[in-house]
C-alpha cells in the first residue's frame, strides 16, 4: 500500500515525515516544494502536481473524489456563506491591489453552487462540483 499527502503543514507534515521514516512508500507533493525535501531525503517520491500525487498513490481518482465530496465541514457552515466570504476576500484585495486566484476560484463554485440551488449545502459542495467536472 502507497500513501501520498497533499499539502506538508503542520499536521499533514509530522504525518508524512513519521511514514517516510518508518521506511513505507510514500508521495508528497507541496505548494512550496522546499517542504518536500526533508521527505525525499527519507525516500518519499516528490510529485510536481497533486494529480500526479494522487495517480502515482494507487487510489483510485473516483475515491478521491468520493472522500472530497463527503461532508468534511461543519455543518452550518453553507455554501452560501462560502459565497458571500470569498466576494469580502476578493473584494479587500482589489482595495489591496492584490492578486488573489484561488479567492476568485472559490468565489466562482459557490456562485456555481448557489446557482444549482445547493447554497445550503455545507462546503463540501466544492468537491462535488469537482468531481462533475472530472466526469466522475
Amino acid at each position: 500500500m502507497k500513501a501520498a499527502f497533499i499539502g506538508l503543514g503542520r499536521m499533514g507534515g509530522n504525518m508524512a515525515r513519521r511514514i517516510a521514516q518508518a521506511g513505507l512508500p510514500l508521495g508528497v507533493y507541496n505548494r512550496n516544494p522546499q517542504k518536500c525535501q526533508p521527505l525525499a531525503a527519507f525516500g518519499a517520491a516528490v510529485h510536481t502536481s497533486a494529480d500526479e500525487a494522487v495517480e502515482n498513490s494507487g487510489v483510485a481518482p473516483e475515491k478521491f473524489y468520493d472522500l472530497m465530496s463527503s461532508t468534511l465541514f461543519t455543518v452550518g457552515f453553507a455554501a452560501s456563506l462560502g459565497a458571500k466570504d470569498m466576494g469580502l476576500v476578493r473584494d479587500a484585495a482589489k482595495l489591496a491591489r492584490t492578486p488573489m486566484p484561488l479567492a476568485s476560484l472559490l468565489e466562482d463554485r459557490f456562485l456555481r453552487a448557489l446557482a444549482q440551488g445547493l447554497g445550503e449545502k455545507d462546503w463540501s459542495v466544492i468537491g462535488q462540483l469537482q468531481r462533475e467536472d472530472a466526469g466522475l
